[in-house]
């Protein structure tokens, strides 16, 4: 039969003859056909634990990245998160509501949007500040 189709379920039935006379010899009570069901559905779940571990490595980007660029990303989420919302708008300070530990335990791409948002945020509160210092200074030069 080959090794292939033992690993597909397909087991020759001197398989369970000979489990049968193993636990006879042993005087127990189970049965040789019970123990290869048993066996064929532990390498299936075996083939579908591979088949989801390949998977996984396959479609998730983290498994990718270098661990010098995560601890990279890990120091600048800290960094910002050290900040704090600093002189934000509230509008803005739903960024950090949550704690440092489970954000740094997001994904990669997670991180890498809220670095994204923070930036933004803070990039718009600069843009904010310096058009009122501009119309301050219109409003005293007149």
């Amino acid at each position: 039969m080959g090794w292939h189709l033992f690993f597909e379920g397909w087991m020759s039935s001197k398989w369970a003859e000979t489990q049968q006379a193993y636990y006879e010899w042993l005087g127990m009570r189970r049965t040789g056909h019970r123990w290869v069901q048993a066996l064929i559905k532990k390498l299936w779940q075996t083939a579908w634990d591979l088949w989801e571990h390949r998977n996984s490595i396959l479609h998730h980007q983290d498994s990718f990245i270098s661990i010098e660029a995560a601890e990279t990303l890990n120091e600048m989420v800290r960094n910002e998160f050290d900040i704090g919302v600093g002189a934000l708008p509230t509008l803005d300070h739903y960024l950090f509501g949550g704690t440092l530990y489970d954000l740094l335990n997001k994904p990669h791409a997670h991180k890498q949007l809220w670095l994204s948002r923070v930036e933004t945020a803070w990039k718009s509160q600069h843009l904010t500040l310096q058009s009122t210092l501009h119309q301050e200074r219109c409003l005293l030069r007149s």
